[in-house]
């Protein structure tokens, strides 16, 4: 029985994807897939999040040149929809590249437990080689899941890994925060009562400023936050939040 895999290819090189398609199907995989579209306004990163939780496939494979990945746009869509997808789904990283390791540094910490795969002669054997290996999910002492809402663009819902915080603050950098609640996982809270909110603090954090909301409200894994965006964040500062001193996490997306 052939593995079934989900292929995102990050141009429109339909020749290419074609070849890497049809070597692929013959090393025993069975492809199914589509063109990426870099349209973050619109939210099309998630067009694909019901395929990539939906347990169909054994991997999630994307292909590109170095150049794709450095459109920031069309990173901070794939980082969202590496968010979004099933947790233990395994993903590899078809890659032209010089350097493929020195590539993959330069991306965001979350890529770092990604299998990259040289797109040259032998890619095939080496993509399907570790199609069977599991997934390594990092180890964060936080979680993010993003939500694509029709009319109320982008949520993130939040919550500490394996504890309980006294409290949250989340900020972001270049993009406005517009609301926030409290609520259970895995569905935006009809209405929520923030305990204490601090609104649009300005946090410094490495040199660079983060626009903040911060509760009183206690969050673990059952008690959620969620928050809204006009606009997607290049990076998150996030953590428990203590107006003495602060404990702050940053996660970027691109």
């Amino acid at each position: 029985m052939s593995s079934k895999v989900y292929f995102t290819m990050l141009n429109k090189d339909e020749d290419k994807a074609k070849e890497i398609f049809l070597t692929l199907k013959n090393y025993g995989l069975d492809v199914e897939g589509h063109f990426w579209k870099d349209d973050l306004q619109n939210m099309s990163w998630a067009s694909s999040k019901n395929d990539l939780t939906s347990g169909k496939y054994k991997a999630w494979i994307i292909c590109g040149n170095e150049s794709d990945f450095k459109v920031k746009s069309t990173l901070q869509g794939l980082t969202l929809l590496l968010l979004a997808k099933k947790e233990d789904l395994n993903v590899i990283v078809l890659i032209k590249s010089s350097d493929v390791d020195k590539f993959k540094k330069e991306l965001p910490f979350i890529w770092q437990n990604i299998n990259f795969v040289s797109l040259d002669s032998s890619f095939a054997t080496k993509v399907v080689a570790k199609i069977h290996l599991p997934f390594k999910k990092l180890s964060l002492p936080y979680e993010i899941k993003p939500y694509a809402v029709p009319g109320l663009g982008l949520w993130l819902e939040i919550n500490p890994a394996n504890e309980e915080w006294d409290g949250v603050l989340i900020g972001a950098r270049n993009a406005k925060i517009k609301h926030m609640g409290i609520g259970q996982p895995g569905k935006l809270p009809e209405k929520s009562i923030l305990e204490y909110p601090v609104r649009d603090l300005k946090l410094e954090v490495d040199e660079k400023e983060f626009v903040c909301w911060a509760v009183q409200n206690k969050i673990d894994k059952n008690n959620v936050a969620f928050i809204n965006f006009d606009g997607v964040p290049e990076e998150l500062a996030l953590g428990p939040w203590n107006k003495e001193q602060p404990t702050v996490y940053t996660f970027s997306l691109c």
